[in-house]
């Protein structure tokens, strides 16, 4: 990572990563150093705080770890590395461990664990830093390993015993780093477990596997209970999470992927093949981490012969027979158009990253080649010559798989990361020192958290930039998409400069923080207009000319911390909820649904989908029926104009149209018509309920893959009395 001599001693004054997921990252364990969890801070997301439970990270080993090493060592940067750092020896380890218990020789359990714990995997995988903790697949398939040979993984009678309850034990730690982890560890136990079984005649492999796989699910479900808790209590969250089932084979595993050299191989011919499938070939994501090295692509090649072999009749070596069908089995299930879309159909398709599952692959595919050459160095050789070749073999083998696998240094990127890192540290110290103690400052442009395009060159998650460096200010940047901060947050960054002004200082905010990365002009016209409200003022600018900042001349009193979303929209003068902001309009001009706001006598609407240009759809997964409900009750007798359209099932169907006590039944077609309700109610209401009769996705219908579940679609609304 940091090349000779400099790699001797770790150096945690830089984190290895600085941009996009790896900002993102630090910013996790910085949150994990100020509080007691990753779950809420106050200084993100100011002043509606910064609250995690919306986007679960099921990863509580892995948080754990981190927030230990922060708390240790004093900073987020220092965490970052030392946490991908003893991911090797640990990893190596467990190896090891398991290659000796399936009967590799020292030399070769020692060079096959090296070359597992430094598969490109290894190193491209830091932007999604959990995973680089895979000690936790050669435990998996320990017990396949046993299941699969019919070995007791508990006393002959299944009785408690501290066998048991370390097997169970063990299982329920491995839940603690990450559900796809856990979820391909399921899915090695199953099949270890169904071939064990028939393997063994023996239906004690079978109950013993799901008992195993039950108790995995236990562990993963008690990680994700907050997340759920959280959601159960607070309403759904559509924006925060988003998956799609085409994703599943958008992310999927390719066997080429796997044989092809890593993309930043030493050998410049290699990088070419590989650059030019990515420019060349359809669906290159991050799926190309999912590289062998020469030797791993290898030993799957060798797995797949060794199927064709055993089915022509031919006995194979019960260890080779393991890894070959546990390896096959994950390889057909995650590769795209495989066993993976009919989990997103028919399961679910928040799990998207299949390609994942290459690291597990690589594992047998590497102790597979070792276990091939070590049978054959003792079937053709006699003992003696074999103990001679063992080492050379290893040594040879495993200083070439390392020059294989691994990349040179990145001085050059390090040294950008070190000189970015310097600059962002000046310039948020200069910011804490130009302005009060606890201030709050308003970050531009507005963007979403998480998992957002980058905006021009802005990475996603970079603005978190501000809270790593600071210790005291509070940063607007950083509340969950799809709750009232990020409703708020956007619906303001829409409003004219002059307004945006207003408002943040009604809310006390000391400051605007410019990142000029996420502008098309880098800023200048932001600044520009700044500069024609405050003049010329107090700025400041970072080293790199990445940053600025201008000190508001007014300040209020900041709020106090806890304060509800209620108070803060009041002071402030700017209301936003789930509707979004409201515009002045009269019932006789209506709703527009083309637009993404509706007008000031609207409390709420349900039961709708986003806007569209041509206007909303009903989405029956927020509510079977639309509930529009107004501030004020609507007048006892009005003409009700309808400008809409029915999808799929519905054309031709009765439509119920409810105001209070008045009920009538319309019929919309495919195409946009309008139709007249004439409502008269004895008693006054305060709310429409339109309910179409048969909701049903596009996907059911074998359109596309839009799983909502649509009606009707509204264009607009108007009420005119008589």
């Amino acid at each position: 990572m940091t090349g000779w001599p400099l790699g001797i001693l770790p150096d945690v004054r830089y984190p290895y990563l600085y941009k996009g997921e790896g900002v993102a990252v630090l910013a996790l364990i910085q949150r994990m150093m100020e509080g007691a969890w990753i779950f809420f801070n106050n200084r993100i997301g100011f002043p509606f705080g910064g609250n995690s439970l919306d986007f679960p990270i099921p990863d509580t080993g892995s948080l754990f770890i981190l927030k230990t090493l922060g708390r240790l060592l004093g900073s987020s940067q220092a965490a970052m590395n030392l946490f991908f750092l003893i991911s090797f020896p640990v990893t190596f380890v467990c190896s090891y461990v398991f290659l000796r218990i399936v009967g590799l020789c020292r030399s070769f359990a020692t060079a096959a664990g090296f070359l597992f714990v430094f598969l490109p995997f290894h190193f491209q995988r830091i932007v999604h830093l959990f995973y680089t903790w895979y000690f936790v697949i050669p435990i998996y398939f320990y017990f396949g390993f046993y299941l699969f040979c019919g070995r007791k993984l508990c006393s002959q009678r299944v009785k408690f015993s501290f066998k048991t309850l370390g097997n169970a034990v063990v299982l329920l730690i491995l839940t603690l780093f990450g559900v796809y982890y856990s979820f391909f560890g399921c899915l090695i136990l199953f099949v270890s477990a169904v071939a064990g079984a028939i393997a063994n005649k023996s239906r004690r492999c079978l109950i013993l596997g799901f008992v195993a796989i039950a108790i995995i699910f236990l562990g993963v479900l008690a990680n994700v209970t907050p997340f759920l808790l959280h959601r159960f209590a607070a309403g759904d969250n559509v924006e925060a999470v988003q998956r799609t089932v085409g994703e599943s084979e958008i992310y999927g595993l390719k066997l080429v992927q796997m044989l092809l050299p890593h993309s930043e191989h030493r050998v410049g011919c290699l990088n070419k093949i590989t650059k030019n499938y990515r420019i060349g070939f359809p669906l290159v994501n991050e799926n190309e981490m999912a590289a062998l090295g020469v030797f791993g692509a290898i030993g799957f090649l060798s797995l797949l012969c060794l199927a064709f072999v055993s089915i022509c009749g031919v006995p194979v070596d019960s260890r080779l027979a393991f890894f070959s069908i546990t390896s096959i089995c994950l390889f057909f299930l995650a590769t795209i158009g495989g066993g993976a879309s009919l989990f997103a159909m028919v399961v679910s398709p928040l799990l998207r990253g299949w390609n994942r599952v290459s690291v597990f692959i690589g594992f047998g595919a590497i102790a597979s080649l070792f276990l091939i050459i070590q049978l054959s160095l003792n079937r053709f050789f006699e003992e003696k010559q074999v103990k001679k070749m063992i080492l050379p073999i290893a040594i040879g083998l495993c200083a070439l798989g390392l020059w294989d696998q691994t990349r040179p240094a990145p001085i050059l990127a390090n040294d950008l990361i070190r000189k970015s890192f310097e600059s962002d540290s000046s310039f948020i110290k200069s910011i804490e020192m130009m302005v009060p103690p606890n201030s709050a400052i308003y970050q531009l442009p507005y963007m979403a958290s998480p998992e957002v395009p980058d905006m021009n060159q802005l990475n996603s998650f970079d603005l978190f930039i501000g809270f790593l460096h600071s210790k005291q200010l509070h940063w607007s940047y950083g509340g969950i998409k799809g709750r009232v901060g990020d409703l708020f947050f956007r619906a303001l960054a829409q409003q004219p400069m002059r307004k945006q002004v207003e408002v943040i200082t009604r809310l006390g905010f000391a400051g605007i923080y410019i990142d000029r990365r996420g502008f098309a002009d880098h800023g200048r016209g932001l600044e520009e207009q700044l500069r024609e409200i405050f003049g010329e003022g107090s700025q400041l600018q970072s080293v790199d000319g990445n940053l600025a900042f201008i000190k508001l001349p007014h300040l209020e009193k900041p709020l106090a911390e806890g304060v509800s979303p209620q108070e803060v929209m009041r002071r402030a003068g700017f209301w936003v909820d789930f509707n979004g902001k409201r515009y002045p309009a009269s019932l006789a001009e209506g709703i527009d649904f083309r637009q993404k706001s509706f007008p000031a006598y609207v409390k709420e609407v349900k039961g709708m989908s986003d806007a569209e240009p041509w206007g909303c759809w009903s989405d029956a997964d927020r509510g079977e029926s639309v509930e529009i409900i107004f501030f004020k009750p609507l007048p006892p007798v009005f003409i009700l104009k309808l400008r809409a359209r029915a999808f799929g099932p519905n054309a031709g169907a009765t439509v119920k149209v409810q105001v209070g006590d008045f009920v009538e039944n319309v019929i919309l077609q495919e195409g946009f018509e309008e139709k007249q309700v004439s409502v008269a109610t004895k008693k006054l209401a305060s709310k429409i309920k339109i309910s179409p009769p048969f909701p049903q996705s596009p996907l059911a219908l074998g359109m596309n893959y839009d799983r909502r579940r649509l009606g009707i679609g509204l264009e607009r609304i108007r009420i005119e009395e008589p």
